[in-house]
């Protein structure tokens, strides 16, 4: 070996040790950032006219286990979806309270069975019919405030869809950015481990939102594709379509046409339609469930109660006073229960005027009955005998959930029941998915991550080649020096 030989050896050899260490600078100090992927260099044997003549770099590669990587993004998608699931069926069932606090629905329902109970042992008591009507106004607004908390759910998950889809496709233009500057650098000779990570930061949040698989193209493009095979990145970005709306009616849905749907260039990919391609995971998945499905189930569960308890007040086998046409204690907006009322009314539902001084009516027509035009015997309690058995009379609810017959206070238990089993059914889905995803980041960080040791020891293994180049280096430069004084 001639000593130019051996100089130019010594000299790649302490530039490729030069990149080694700036990597493992890098490595050690981002250890903690989120979304970074451990570098290493990657070097091979130079050669010049067939002869060894050093080391070069080849490149700096990302440690990357795609098909965890692709597990750990379809359990984000899950945990994401049930996440939001179980926020919406908790805000539902707390908006209800529990059996035993003052402001449920519940109590309400009990309060009001319980203050016919009192007045029919002291009809003659103005205070008590007077605690009698506030108990049936606070009713009438509980229904009320339960419907515009499950209208407001529905509308605050159909702007948070147009939010995740302007997401969508803002990364996904992002993405497209990337793949060009990442196309243009490898070309180029040039590192592109930092776009990498960035590309696949916003990969990440595009599948937590809808979950996607990934595919290779030349030069480290890649292209992203629906779990169901729609593609979403494809040379080009496709844009998701969805049109937001200002305000949700009582009975609007999806399948009727009132609420708009997800498409990707003519496809259909809503998530609550019953198209094969749409998805069944990710976040947006969820507030689809949340405005078509859930929210439609309790609107629905809650207008089938109001249904029964104006059904009750109005049958002329509880209050004498009426003939089957006219409206009792409870009205939907003032007036008479259609046959087959129309959706929302459990937010239309309100208290007889005929009651309320305040409206121009007389209290005493809560003990003689609502449709009593004169009063009655002050010590008469026939009525409001026979309205509280209509109250405990067990019948059959016809809404979603409800099986066989009960009373009123006890469908109001139902009610409850059922709004409070979805909820804990929900957070055990969010919990069981969060500890699936946990190990599947933890199983990734494994093979992606920075183990800091391993950095350091691996900072000490290059330094020993960099003395041992250097070295070489001095050794050559002392036998010039000595050519030279000869």
């Amino acid at each position: 070996m001639s000593i130019s030989q051996a100089l130019t050896i010594a000299g790649s050899g302490l530039a490729a040790t030069s990149r080694r260490a700036s990597v493992v600078s890098s490595n050690v100090s981002n250890a903690q950032t989120p979304g970074y992927v451990r570098r290493q260099v990657e070097t091979g044997e130079l050669t010049v006219a067939g002869a060894g003549a050093g080391v070069q770099v080849l490149g700096v590669t990302r440690s990357e286990d795609r098909a965890l990587t692709a597990s750990r993004r379809l359990a984000e998608g899950d945990s994401a979806r049930d996440d939001a699931l179980s926020a919406a069926q908790t805000r539902l069932s707390d908006a209800l309270g529990g059996p035993d606090d003052d402001f449920s629905f519940f109590k309400s329902i009990e309060n009001l069975e319980s203050a016919f109970s009192t007045l029919r042992e002291t009809p003659e008591s103005t205070t008590q019919q007077s605690n009698t009507l506030d108990a049936a106004k606070r009713v009438a607004r509980d229904f009320q405030q339960l419907s515009t908390e499950a209208s407001q759910l529905r509308l605050r998950a159909d702007q948070e869809i147009s939010r995740q889809v302007n997401e969508v496709n803002e990364a996904l233009a992002e993405i497209d950015v990337l793949n060009a500057q990442i196309r243009t650098s490898r070309v180029g000779g040039q590192d592109t481990a930092a776009l990498e990570d960035q590309r696949q930061r916003l990969v990440d949040r595009v599948s937590s939102i809808i979950p996607i698989r990934e595919t290779q193209g030349q030069d480290g493009e890649i292209g992203l594709v629906t779990t169901q095979g729609v593609f979403l990145l494809s040379g080009s970005p496709l844009e998701v379509e969805f049109t937001q709306t200002d305000f949700i009616g009582a009975g609007e849905t999806y399948e009727d046409g009132d609420l708009s749907g997800l498409t990707v260039a003519g496809s259909d990919i809503t998530p609550t339609s019953s198209g094969p391609l749409r998805p069944d995971s990710g976040s947006l998945a969820a507030q689809f469930k949340i405005r078509d499905e859930i929210g439609t189930e309790y609107s629905n569960q809650l207008d089938a109660l109001a249904e029964d308890l104006i059904r009750r007040f109005s049958d002329p086998a509880n209050d004498t006073s009426l003939d089957g046409t006219q409206p009792g204690l409870f009205t939907d907006a003032g007036g008479a229960l259609d046959v087959a009322p129309a959706p929302g009314l459990a937010g239309r539902i309100a208290v007889n005027d005929l009651v309320d001084p305040a409206a121009g009516g007389e209290l005493y027509r809560l003990r003689d009955g609502v449709g009593a035009t004169v009063e009655g015997p002050a010590g008469n309690s026939s009525v409001v005998s026979s309205v509280l058995d209509g109250i405990r009379e067990r019948r059959a609810i016809d809404g979603p959930g409800f099986a066989g017959a009960v009373s009123l206070v006890d469908a109001a238990a139902d009610f409850s029941s059922l709004r409070a089993t979805a909820s804990l059914s929900a957070e055990r889905l969010a919990a069981t998915s969060q500890a699936r995803t946990s190990g599947l980041v933890e199983a990734e960080q494994q093979v992606t991550g920075v183990d800091t040791d391993f950095e350091l020891q691996n900072l000490l293994r290059i330094e020993q080649a960099y003395q041992a180049n250097a070295r070489v280096i001095e050794v050559v430069d002392r036998m010039l020096a000595r050519l030279l004084e000869i």
